[in-house]
């Protein structure tokens, strides 16, 4: 056997060259069969729980390194492979191969061509921001994921981390662009954090601060998902060291607040049904996020069109049987054109009561959205703004408004439902590899109506 069969398992991870080369230094005449020989004569004892620790996975590159000592001399190189199985295999070619030509004393030729060794050093030029930045708008349309939403949010979250941690100005947007990102160390988390913390006045301000430190610091990381960096591979150079800023966290986050609500915050959250004749718009919005669950940015952009009949596939439920039918009403949300979901298990379905469904389709009668206003920034200002300003001049002390409304109806569903149904409805959990299953338990349980 030559040695050719030795590193044919390696060539889907090394170039034909390097293949060459490393036969080359291990001679014609060794066969796979004298290994073990070798490895006696030579007074090598690699046990398997020894070699187990020469594999080393780097997230900052997205792939598996090899990692021994031969000589006193380290070795330290891509496998090219994020593959567990093709990296191990790799892993166990070479380290055979190493100590092959130590024993036949071509351990410093072999050295060389694995590259083990450097012996000069060389500076990587590393993308810029702005490189990386561009690369990942790239690769997000190639990949279809993440929405172009969330990819300009991520990039925001990043550029805002840079600026506040190296305390650039706006203005100078192509200065920022520019940067190398080396710049991305955990001494840029660490002055970023203190730029927001040094703004907060009183424990609960610092905690919103301390949430919101560790929200844009997983936003701007996401920038360099694992995907996202087999993606880079070959494109765009990163620092070695990259690893240590996606690592560090310079706060630690503080519990959300409590979702118990006092008897005065229920009435409050309540009141919303007496804006049903005085504020039309208001009352809307308060509905979607009081009856539905919806997040603020979903109540914004809900359209009558997706109230819809629903069919239930399979077994019909005991309650829609009660009703002489198999379908039931759901909204169903979907992206559309100015509107993403959160994320992709938040394209779904959320049950409709029948008389909940009456209204909605009142509501939305002679128009597109649920809540009136044909520019999507009209519609944000009713969530963000009118419904918020309402909720807290009736006497709202908590941080939150619309969200509150959500947590409520949660609650709701709770006390009349078991947890996990609780759980699919308030995530819109319908779509993905199980969407049969999560569709029957979605609607396995009636829908709470407008008194509930």
């Amino acid at each position: 056997m030559q040695p050719c069969q030795l590193f044919s398992g390696v060539a889907w991870c090394h170039s034909r060259r390097w293949r060459e080369m490393v036969m080359n230094a291990v001679g014609d005449a060794v066969a796979v069969g004298d290994v073990g020989q070798v490895l006696s004569q030579s007074g090598q004892v690699l046990s398997q729980k020894k070699l187990g620790k020469n594999l080393r996975w780097v997230k900052a590159r997205g792939a598996y390194y090899i990692d021994y000592i031969m000589d006193g001399e380290r070795f330290f190189h891509s496998l090219k492979t994020a593959v567990f199985e093709e990296a191990w295999k790799a892993r166990n070619l070479e380290l055979k191969a190493a100590v092959v030509a130590q024993a036949q004393g071509r351990l410093a030729e072999f050295r060389k061509i694995i590259g083990g060794v450097k012996e000069k050093r060389v500076v990587v030029q590393v993308a810029t921001i702005g490189a990386v930045c561009a690369e990942y708008e790239r690769a997000a349309m190639r990949r279809g994921s993440p929405s172009a939403e969330s990819v300009r949010n991520n990039i925001s979250a990043l550029r805002l981390v840079i600026r506040r941690g190296l305390e650039e100005d706006e203005e100078e947007r192509g200065t920022l662009e520019n940067l190398g990102t080396d710049v991305l160390r955990p001494e840029l988390s660490r002055k970023f954090a203190e730029s927001l913390l040094a703004d907060a006045r009183g424990a609960e301000e610092e905690g919103r601060a301390r949430r919101s430190i560790c929200s844009i610091l997983r936003q701007a990381r996401c920038v360099f998902s694992r995907d996202m960096l087999m993606e880079f591979e070959g494109r765009v150079t990163l620092p070695q060291d990259l690893d240590r800023w996606l690592r560090f966290s310079p706060v630690e986050n503080v519990a959300k607040e409590d979702m118990d609500f006092s008897a005065g915050e229920v009435e409050i959250l309540k009141a919303g049904a007496e804006l049903r004749e005085s504020n039309p718009a208001v009352y809307a919005a308060w509905f979607l996020g009081y009856h539905l669950a919806l997040r603020s940015g979903e109540i914004a952009q809900v359209r009558r069109e997706w109230l819809r009949k629903y069919e239930v596939p399979g077994e019909v439920p005991e309650w829609l049987q009660k009703l002489g039918r198999s379908w039931c009403w759901v909204l169903d949300l979907k992206n559309a054109q100015g509107f993403d979901a959160k994320s992709p298990a938040s394209r779904g379905i959320v049950p409709v009561a029948d008389d909940v469904a009456e209204e909605l389709l009142r509501l939305s009668e002679g128009r597109e959205f649920v809540v009136p206003g044909d520019v999507r920034a009209v519609r944000e200002d009713v969530v963000g703004r009118e419904l918020s300003g309402w909720i807290r001049a009736q006497g709202w002390k908590r941080t939150k408004t619309t969200h509150c409304l959500r947590a409520f109806r949660q609650q709701r569903w709770l006390k009349v439902h078991d947890p996990h149904t609780s759980e699919m409805w308030v995530r819109h959990e319908i779509k993905g590899v199980a969407a049969h299953y999560l569709s029957r338990v979605v609607v396995s349980r009636r829908p709470l109506g407008l008194g509930e």
